[in-house]
């Protein structure tokens, strides 16, 4: 009979029966003691018992006979190694968390990997056929907790347990150099106090007086800021209020004089007025 053929029956029974005991109990078929329930894999054939790690969906029971029970289990779905040498590492270079680990044959399975920050709940980042990944946007000072777990990439075999490895992130990612931070501070202190300063040669800045007889007195600090602007209002003893006689020397020689007034010839001007008086 063809396989069509075989399903007429059933076909047939199940609208009939359905019919017939429409509102009726009846009473389930007594079991004998020559067949006994047993849990077996959907689909093993012939039957094979589950494994610890079949899915539970995938899992019937049917009636067999005492002499003729399931003794073999099935290896359709069985449990992953884990991944060894599972180690992680910050890389100061790229601000990045490298990942790495081995394992044996990787055909059919991938890598589960999830993070847990600061004792945090593990949340999964990702998933690679590779073994080693980049972990990037790293938190500064944070603990990081990474597990790592073998997956099927049919369903047909339980994960395998996780791997774990512990990696702390520095606590800043662009760390100062105490020592260099101190010098900064005080170059800067320096700097401020300095303000204003500069060398002899740009503040010699005159302020010594010399009143009558040209007499300059200049006066030079000892911090280089030599001043000898010698001022000469003295009429150089010839009565005359005329003349003035302010010869003003500015005194900012780079060698820091005293700011002694040398007298200056009269201007021609001033030479006609005394010739006349």
């Amino acid at each position: 009979m063809s396989q069509a053929a075989k399903n007429i029956p059933k076909q047939i029974y199940k609208p009939l029966m359905s019919q017939l005991s429409q509102g009726i109990e009846t009473a389930d078929f007594t079991k004998p003691d020559s067949v006994a329930w047993v849990d077996v894999e959907k689909g093993s054939r012939p039957a094979r018992l589950p494994s610890e790690y079949t899915p539970s969906d995938r899992i019937v029971t049917e009636l067999f006979h005492v002499d003729n029970q399931p003794s073999k289990v099935s290896e359709t779905y069985q449990k992953l190694d884990p991944v060894q040498s599972l180690a992680g590492k910050f890389n100061e270079e790229t601000s990045s968390i490298d990942l790495s680990w081995s394992y044996g044959n990787t055909d059919g399975i991938s890598f589960r990997i999830a993070a847990s920050i600061d004792g945090g709940e593990m949340r999964e980042l990702t998933t690679t056929k590779e073994t080693s990944v980049e972990i990037t946007n790293v938190d500064p000072g944070a603990s990081y907790e990474f597990a790592v777990v073998v997956i099927s990439d049919d369903d047909n075999t339980a994960n395998s347990e996780p791997a774990t490895v512990m990696v702390q992130a520095p606590g800043s990612l662009e760390q100062e150099n105490p020592e260099e931070s101190e010098d900064g501070e005080n170059q800067e202190e320096e700097g401020e106090n300095t303000e204003g300063e500069g060398p002899p040669e740009e503040n010699n800045e005159g302020d010594g007086q010399g009143n009558n007889d040209g007499n300059g007195n200049g006066q030079e600090s000892d911090q280089g800021n030599g001043q000898g602007n010698g001022q000469d209002d003295g009429s150089d003893n010839t009565n005359d209020s005329e003349n003035d006689g302010q010869n003003q020397d500015d005194g900012s020689g780079s060698d820091g004089d005293s700011g002694s007034d040398e007298e200056q010839p009269p201007a021609e001007e001033d030479q006609e007025q005394q010739d006349a008086a």
